[in-house]
């Protein structure tokens, strides 16, 4: 793994070429420039009134003799270890600044040394220093509050400034939401949802976050007026006298306070608390031994090489929110640097949550074993799967949950998707944003997951078997039956691809019947639970009557040859870029398709009814993974090259902007799923090893399997060696 270490002997230009650090449920990114070191500080939900997920300030630290960090410059991601190691000045006077994050309790460490005593200087920026407008353009950070000014809720929108109290040998920062501004009340009385709210969980209110820097070896120097990246900020300065060593703690804290007493112990006394650095270290250590892929190693520097580095690097940034109580965005995660209007924009919001985009970050820790880590995906449904069975019942009189594909973190559909300029003839409930109205079958794919997740980690979940229910019933009681009694799932959508309007102009009820990702996800999702259910005593025969009524495939005839279809009924014209028709290749089919089924997803694949932008492979693009599963070796080595090739950017996994933004975690998603389904598929209670890859590439791995089983796997020069260990005992394959 130490080959894979990311080491830079120049400094950096900016914030778009720093590294990332964290752990726990923090991330920084961490560059120098000008010969200062820089830090943006993130951790999770840290959203404010109006659902932007915010950074949590910039620190600086440097030298007074600023040059002496130019000379012998060396900047290293040690991968292994989880820290960033900085190091210069000649070689008497070795400089050194050592980086981790506490995986326990999100603390940031700076350990800084030095041969030869030194004036050591640190700043905390802080950007909202006072209430900032937010640009109708910039609304992209909050769209519950809409993109553009036609849809917008009103003209002006404000990020409120931060509380700072800066110490004589500490400062305390902090964004304390107002209450009386929170966007949750908007999305509440947009919806009509006043005489349910209480099935609403309002997250914002009472939100605090920010953090605690102990810098005991440093005094305050003042503050002052200064610009960096383009923002006006206000800069705390902080300075030493002649030291050879120090370190400065950095404790992160987010969540709901009663009041702001509260969040100030909790953070003060997080800053004693946490592991060791050997300990972290440790962490990692194990983290990356759980599961890894490395590919070509005796040649370091080939493509094939990198494609391993790249995974393990991606991975790494899914490790650090690995306790998180909010789950990884796919818009950034913990990573987003500045790229316009401050460093807290990122576009598709913070606090909202685009479902088709987010499983791809948690389908790949399946196989890598990092069962914890997907938990809170699944809390995150659970956490308002009220709100989706009152949604249900409100709006329609009906049992069961639904969730719309936008959702934000309290459970109602985002704003600027049900739209404040929404038509009249668009019923109460519904979307009517035309992307994504009547698009719910991304939380069959969830239900499935969590299924999955219990069949590979041997966990209990019981505690989601409402929510797997709900949102199967929510089908089978909403949508009516056709002549021969199956389920007719209509108006509906195929994805955002293959969709019409009921309530247009014309008066035309169009759209899809029975679309593929519906059909293939119930078959797939109540097998799954019947299994489930004869495993552990339960109930099925309301899942068996369901899967007996469950539509059939939508499957046709192209040029001669029997291909999958978006639906059973739709609007041929494509309206996205998404292709639903191999949803029964993925992500359903989980346990592996028949030689009868593969062949049809090939005529498929490979059909002129799929072209223009839906062959693109940038971002959540699923055309590896699909290549992968139809063992189509040339084309899945094709597009892995593209997938986890380098980013362009001087960090090689920070991915994107893509279609969403940068660094693109559901890039990263897709290309690790489509990479281990290359290496490793399961075939009913069995798997097959390499089934979707080129031979002549020498590549080693160790993924997970169903049962808390590992299989370990080395081909080299053409000859395959795999181990399964099953409750720690191993057996040769």
């Amino acid at each position: 793994m130490e080959d894979y270490n990311i080491i830079w002997n120049t400094q950096s230009l900016d914030s778009s070429e720093s590294m990332p650090l964290g752990g726990h449920d923090a991330g920084c990114n961490v560059w120098v420039k000008d010969n200062e070191l820089c830090i943006y500080m993130s951790q999770s939900g840290t959203f404010d009134e109006n659902g932007t997920m915010l950074k949590l300030g910039r620190m600086r630290l440097w030298l007074e003799e600023k040059e002496k960090l130019s000379v012998n410059f060396k900047q290293e991601l040690e991968l292994e270890k989880g820290q960033i190691q900085i190091t210069a000045g000649e070689q008497d006077n070795e400089i050194r600044f050592l980086l981790w994050e506490d995986v326990s309790n999100a603390n940031l460490h700076i350990n800084f040394q030095t041969e030869k005593k030194q004036r050591l200087r640190l700043s905390y920026d802080c950007w909202r220093y006072r209430d900032r407008p937010v640009l109708p353009e910039e609304r992209g950070q909050c769209r519950n509050l809409a993109t553009q000014r036609e849809n917008a809720l009103e003209e002006q929108v404000i990020t409120y400034a931060d509380g700072i109290e800066a110490g004589e040998r500490s400062l305390l920062f902090w964004h304390e939401n107002r209450n009386d501004r929170l966007v949750y009340e908007r999305a509440v009385s947009q919806q009509h949802l006043e005489s349910v709210r209480d099935a609403f969980p309002n997250w914002l209110e009472n939100r605090i976050m920010g953090g605690y820097i102990n810098c005991a070896d440093l005094y305050f120097m003042g503050k002052e007026e200064g610009v960096c990246e383009n923002t006006d900020q206000m800069e705390y300065h902080y300075g030493s006298g002649d030291i050879d060593r120090t370190e400065v703690v950095v404790s992160l804290e987010t969540g709901r306070y009663e009041n702001w007493e509260a969040w100030e112990e909790k953070a003060i006394k997080k800053n004693k608390a946490g592991i060791s650095l050997v300990q972290n270290q440790d962490w990692w250590k194990k983290y990356f031994h759980k599961s890894f892929i490395i590919i070509d190693e005796k040649n370091p520097g080939s493509k094939y090489w990198k494609i391993g580095r790249n995974y393990q690097l991606f991975r790494y940034m899914l490790g650090c929110n690995y306790y998180g109580s909010w789950p990884t965005k796919f818009n950034g995660g913990l990573f987003t640097f500045y790229e316009c209007f401050t460093p807290d924009y990122r576009n598709w919001s913070g606090s909202d949550f685009t479902a088709q985009n987010q499983r791809l970050v948690y389908w790949p820790m399946l196989k890598t074993g990092d069962f914890e880590a997907m938990k809170p995906q699944f809390d995150f449904y659970n956490n308002i799967l009220e709100a989706g069975k009152t949604r249900a019942k409100l709006y329609w009189g009906e049992e069961g949950a639904y969730f719309p594909e936008q959702l934000s973190c309290f459970g109602t559909s985002v704003c600027a998707e049900y739209k404040w300029n929404r038509r009249r003839e668009v019923p109460d409930g519904e979307d009517d944003n035309s992307w994504v109205r009547m698009h719910y079958s991304s939380a069959l794919e969830f239900a499935l997951m969590i299924l999955e997740y219990a069949d590979y980690s041997g966990e209990d979940i019981t505690d989601y078997l409402e929510f797997i229910d709900s949102v199967i019933r929510f089908y089978f009681v909403h949508y009516g039956r056709d002549e021969e009694g199956k389920l007719w799932v209509f108006p509906s959508t195929a994805l955002e691809t293959y969709k019409g309007d009921p309530y247009s102009a014309d008066g035309e009820a169009y759209g899809a019947a029975n679309p593929m990702d519906v059909a293939a996800g119930l078959k797939d999702l109540l097998d799954a639970l019947i299994r489930y259910g004869e495993k552990h005593g339960t109930d099925t025969e309301e899942y068996k009557e369901w899967r007996r009524i469950c539509p059939s495939l939508p499957i046709g005839k192209e040029e001669g040859k029997t291909v999958f279809l978006p639906a059973q009924e739709y609007n041929p014209v494509p309206f996205n870029c998404e292709i639903p028709q191999l949803y029964p290749v993925f992500p359903y089919s989980i346990r592996g398709l028949s030689e009868e089924e593969k062949e049809i997803g090939r005529n498929t694949y490979n059909s002129p009814s799929i072209e223009g932008e839906q062959r693109l492979l940038v971002s959540w693009h699923q055309n590896g993974i699909f290549a992968a599963r139809l063992n189509m070796v040339e084309e899945a080595m094709r597009i892995l090259e593209f997938k986890f090739g380098d980013s362009g950017r001087r960090f090689p996994a920070f991915w994107g902007p893509g279609h969403d933004w940068t660094p693109d975690h559901n890039w990263g998603g897709s290309a690790m799923i489509g990479l281990q389904e290359m290496l490793l598929q399961i075939k009913g209670e069995v798997y097959e090893l390499l089934p979707a890859w080129d031979k002549k590439v020498d590549v080693r791995f160790r993924l997970f399997l169903p049962g808390r089983r590992i299989v370990e796997c080395r081909l080299s020069e053409g000859t395959v060696q795999a181990e399964v260990i099953e409750n720690g005992r191993r057996r040769s394959e």
